[in-house]
């Protein structure tokens, strides 16, 4: 779509009274309600936290602000607009309306409102000290400035119910309730309270009906514009431009199939095949762009060790208020009130009462340099170790942490020492569209994004920092081995805990096991089948239909599950595809095979047909996945639950 039909369509739906100027994407126009919520101290306050927290000891770049970020998400929604409005149309009978564009811009604007000092450092601890996680009563009383307003009355029932449920030890349960309550604290936004609730039930998304859950993804989803803005800003501010992606061509290929975002090309023209081959590429650059952000930025070693500082002054300035009996409102003022600037002042003013803050506060200042000791990653450790490790880091990060702290200092005599233990595993749910408008899975359909999911799931690290330079070489095999007893004592509590995310993965290496017990699994689709019926599994995989025109279940959880246990080294996963060009030479090739492989390649795998152009269909299969299992690791795995059990 070129400028000229973009404007056109937008006509004079929308009423702009200004505009704010983006390094990225230039002239932004704002309209009036924007305009006004810019200028209140909830969404001001965002100009003083840095989208990178203090990354920028390490990247000086890295200077820009979730501010920023916000009115460059509102500015990737609008677009997302000027492209969807004709599937929004055909599928879901929704005509444009003015009124639509502007409560999506606002999703955008909004979206991180309630964000805290120095990204998600708070959120952090509030994942294991779940006893000061504030209530509504907390954030409440200072948000309304102790007036302690009662405003739920006011809202529908689903608003009433979104604030029930509301768990304030993240940034997004504060956005919601800031943005509910703003109508009740602005009398200026008083008249637009249904417009404000609308935003905040897009944003919550859990409670959208079947038609609005586009809605949600275009601001959360793995193509959404949360995750577009940041990639591009971050890249653009640090000059890493790995991670930069083309907007432009993601927006022209999104489409929307069942009220969900694709990529994809269903329009059946005579270049169809390579607009279908783009899009797939589009796929495949959002996915790498994530993996060498997160690779350049968020595990670059001296980053990791300074906001390891940051977490450990935090959570020692937090326990003296909780000592006290003020922690839970001060959290509530951190999210609602505080920037950067606000909680460093707080935590320095700790340093004459704590000593591990006056010794490491300089290195939140870029006074003072940490060092890193020693590195270890997933190649560092056996398969047995890397497992465990693995499935401990998600409950157990931080006692882990403190006990190897100990142990070094106890036994290695290294004092001041400071560990961190990371693993990131998530999967972009990347969905693509084939010809015609057939959803496929995207990661059957390239081989790039195989391998890079891969190397997604490799992203364990264990780093060992220190303020002194007392690295010896010959006490890394010590350090292994106080690795290897801290991982020990917490795999005991974790099966003694019944630990959901480490008993789902042990039950699945037993159905694996027996499985694969006489030869590999030939077709995960049969896998997903039989883990779909097993009633163990119940309560942790969703599955869904997929595939055309033969559908099979299929849960992106245990899709995450089976990668993460072949990246570990514990099972083989191995992909084969099954082309076939013409439908004469797919006869000819079918006839040769036996009936029961090919009942076998029918029942493994699903086909999908383009539009004719005088000479016969194209028929294809989807790769199928063979299943191995590597018995001496998985027997040692399953040997020591028992064991394990048996003392419990």
């Amino acid at each position: 779509m070129t400028k000229k039909e973009k404007d056109k369509k937008k006509g004079d739906d929308l009423e702009f009274v200004d505009y704010i100027y983006d390094p990225i994407y230039g002239n932004v126009d704002i309209t009036q309600i924007e305009n006004e919520i810019i200028h209140t101290p909830e969404f001001l306050k965002l100009i003083g936290i840095k989208q990178l927290g203090l990354k920028s000891l390490v990247f000086p770049g890295a200077l820009h602000t979730r501010f920023e970020h916000s009115i460059g998400t509102m500015e990737i929604c609008d677009r997302y607009l000027d492209y969807l409005w004709d599937d929004l149309k055909g599928y879901l009978s929704i005509d444009y309306e003015p009124e639509t564009r502007q409560m999506m811009r606002l999703c955008g604007l909004l979206h991180d409102i309630g964000h805290g000092p120095f990204s998600h450092a708070i959120e952090e601890i509030l994942k294991t000290k779940k006893e000061w996680v504030p209530s509504i009563d907390d954030v409440k009383e200072v948000f309304f400035n102790k007036e302690h307003k009662e405003f739920e009355e006011d809202l529908d029932s689903e608003s009433n119910k979104i604030l029930e449920d509301l768990d304030f030890k993240t940034h997004d349960a504060f956005s919601i309730f800031i943005i509910l309550a703003m109508p009740f604290k602005y009398g200026k936004f008083k008249k637009e309270k249904s417009l404000f609730e609308e935003v905040a039930k897009i944003l919550h998304g859990k409670k959208l009906s079947g038609n609005k859950k586009w809605m949600h993804e275009i601001i959360h989803g793995d193509i959404g514009a949360d995750r577009i803005d940041y990639l591009s800003r971050d890249s653009h501010h640090t000059g890493i431009l790995f991670g930069i992606v083309d907007t432009e061509q993601i927006l022209r290929y999104i489409e929307l199939i069942n009220s969900s975002l694709h990529l994809g090309n269903k329009k059946q023209d005579i270049d169809a095949s390579y607009k279908e081959k783009i899009s797939r590429t589009i796929g495949e650059n959002i996915l790498i762009s994530r993996i060498h952000h997160y690779n350049m930025l968020v595990e670059n070693p001296k980053a990791v060790g300074i906001e390891k500082i940051l977490y450990k002054c935090l959570h020692l300035y937090l326990k003296n208020l909780n000592d006290d009996g003020k922690v839970k409102k001060k959290i509530s003022e951190i999210f609602l009130e505080w920037d950067d600037s606000r909680l460093i002042q707080e935590i320095k003013d700790q340093t004459e009462k704590n000593s591990f803050i006056q010794a490491h506060f300089p290195v939140l200042k870029g006074e003072k340099q940490l060092n890193v000791l020693y590195r270890y990653d997933i190649h560092s450790f056996d398969p047995n170790l890397r497992f465990w490790l693995i499935m401990l880091e998600k409950n157990y990060r931080n006692k882990i942490e403190e006990d190897l702290e100990k142990e070094i200092k106890n036994k290695l005599n290294i004092k001041d020492t400071i560990v961190d233990l990371s693993y990131l595993s998530s999967i972009p749910e990347l969905r693509m569209d084939g010809i015609g408008g057939v959803t496929r899975f995207f990661y059957d359909e390239s081989y790039i994004s195989q391998g890079a999911i891969r190397d997604q799931m490799r992203n364990l690290a264990l780093t060992i920092f220190s303020l002194k330079k007392t690295k010896k070489e010959h006490q890394y095999q010590n350090l292994y081995s106080l690795i290897e007893k801290v991982a020990s004592k917490y795999r005991k509590k974790a099966l003694n805990d019944k630990n959901e995310f480490l008993y789902r993965n042990i039950r699945l290496l037993e159905v694996l096991f027996k499985e694969t017990r006489n030869s590999p699994i030939n077709g995960i689709v049969d896998f997903y089948r039989t883990i779909k019926k097993d009633k163990e599994f119940s309560g942790y995989y969703t599955f869904k239909e997929t595939g055309y025109p033969t559908k099979f279940p299929y849960s992106h959880e245990l899709f995450s599950d089976i990668i993460r246990l072949d990246t570990i080294g514990i099972i083989k996963v191995r992909s084969r595809d099954i082309p076939y060009a013409y439908e004469d030479m797919l006869d000819r090739s079918l006839s040769k095979i036996n009936k029961k492989k090919k009942k076998e390649i029918f029942s493994h795998s699903f086909e999908y047909n383009s539009i004719s152009f005088g000479i016969p269909k194209w028929a294809r299969w989807t790769i199928k996945y063979n299943i191995d299992v590597i018995k001496s690791h998985i027997n040692r795995i399953l040997d020591q639950v028992k064991e394990i059990e048996g003392e419990l």
